[in-house]
């Protein structure tokens, strides 16, 4: 069915005293009138669809922001896992495995090497990828070289430092000790985050220890403890 508003107007002006209108030579009843009427309501005026228009790129623009984000967080966060991997596979260095934790912003070096030079080769390869973002972890073990003894050796001195330090310093017996190719995990509980610095700072002065991996939690208002450190 075709309707014409102005074609409505118009033979209403003309035939107004008269009922159904005639359109064409054809009489548009009551129903038919009431159809044309509210097919016109429907078309939304001039002004509301230019400010539908308007909004649209506004709109398409919310929409992708958090598609946006997404990408520059992850453009953000370096793959390094990977990255030190290929650069130890082209050295030649397969046995090598790298382990990057966002939370101590170190990548971790583990496996084996036949020599201290292949060793030393790694970590240099990983800190050239890691830069100033975090630090390496060399925890690789030279082939034929048995660190056990050695790594004995250091957590029994801490054992001793810390035993020794108890009754002056409480904060600090609840630790354990893990040493590893003179790599040092400490784990356990501190009450700040200055006791954790103190407990990491006096690992390090310890003779053999080549570095310190700190994985003490922050428990603000734990009660003193009188534990003996550990060691495993």
């Amino acid at each position: 069915m075709r309707c014409s508003s102005g074609a409505i107007g118009s033979a209403s002006a003309e035939s107004s005293s008269w009922f159904p209108v005639q359109l064409n030579n054809r009489p548009i009843s009551d129903e038919r009138r009431h159809l044309c009427s509210a097919s016109s309501r429907e078309i939304p005026e001039e002004g509301h669809v230019k400010a539908l228009l308007r909004s649209l790129p506004l709109v398409a623009l919310v929409a992708a922001a958090p598609v946006f984000t997404g990408c520059e967080q992850k453009a953000n966060t370096p793959n390094y896992e990977s990255r030190v991997q290929d650069r130890l596979k082209d050295a030649k260095l397969d046995d090598v495995n790298a382990n990057w934790k966002n939370d101590e912003k170190a990548l971790h070096l583990s496996g084996k090497v036949k020599a201290e030079a292949e060793k030393q080769r790694a970590e240099v390869l990983a800190s050239e990828v890691v830069g100033t973002s975090g630090r390496v972890v060399n925890e690789v073990k030279v082939e034929n070289v048995d660190t056990n003894e050695a790594d004995n050796q250091i957590e029994q001195r801490l054992d001793k430092m810390f035993k020794e330090d108890a009754q002056r310093d409480p904060d600090t017996t609840d630790l354990t000790f893990h040493s590893k190719a003179g790599v040092v995990t400490i784990t356990g509980d501190a009450p700040s985050q200055d006791i954790k610095d103190r407990v990491t700072a006096k690992v390090r002065s310890v003779d053999g220890v080549k570095d310190v991996v700190n994985d003490l939690e922050i428990k603000p208002g734990k009660a003193q403890s009188t534990k003996t450190p550990k060691t495993k």
